[in-house]
């Protein structure tokens, strides 16, 4: 056995070690600039959706809280408190009245109807160039009769504020009253009948 034979194979290995061991280390510190990039992406990126989320909800409260406001008085206020749970953002709601502060379930369905529809009136604005009409089915369904005009009233308002048409399904008189103009759908033998009233 021929030990130069050996020992330039053991230097061929060696040197193809170190050669690997280089563009390794190479790729490891480039993969380490681009995790501190991507890190640093994520923060700026959560930074920018945070300022968004803020943004958007305090639009979103004031719109709720107005609606709830008109319909049932000064003491009530609309919250969205975000919460980051596995890693996302979550939105809690909550109705304030008197200060005190209930979970979605806690308050009744017309204060859950109302906070519903200011929801949607507020997402419609939100959107880039919505629509101008908003269509509704049974909107206040939950809300108390002695509410129903004051609801009417309220819909009116948005109406003329945002310019929109407000196209609502509803079989309650009081919420309908005030409308420009109403239609009676009624079905006879399986035929919808509609009569302009």
């Amino acid at each position: 056995m021929d030990y130069e034979q050996i020992l330039n194979r053991e230097k061929a290995e060696l040197d193809l070690l170190l050669k690997t061991k280089s563009i390794t280390e190479e790729r490891l510190a480039e993969a380490q600039k681009k995790k501190e990039i991507i890190a640093e992406s994520l923060e700026i990126t959560n930074l920018v959706m945070k300022e968004t989320q803020v943004k958007i909800k305090d639009f979103i409260e004031e719109v709720v809280t107005l609606a709830l406001q008109v319909v049932f008085g000064v003491d009530y206020k609309f919250l969205i408190d975000y919460e980051i749970k596995r890693n996302k953002s979550e939105a809690n709601i909550y109705v304030i009245i008197n200060d005190r502060q209930y979970e979605m379930d806690e308050v009744g369905g017309g204060v859950v109807d109302i906070c519903s529809f200011g929801m949607r009136v507020a997402l419609w604005a939100l959107a880039n160039n919505p629509e101008p009409v908003l269509i509704l089915d049974e909107p206040a369904r939950c809300l108390s009769s002695d509410k129903q005009e004051i609801f009417a009233e309220m819909l009116l308002k948005i109406s003329k504020m945002f310019n929109i048409q407000i196209i609502m399904v509803s079989h309650i008189g009081e919420s309908i009253n005030s409308a420009d103009k109403i239609f009676n759908v009624t079905i006879k033998d399986g035929i919808s009948k509609v009569k302009e009233n």
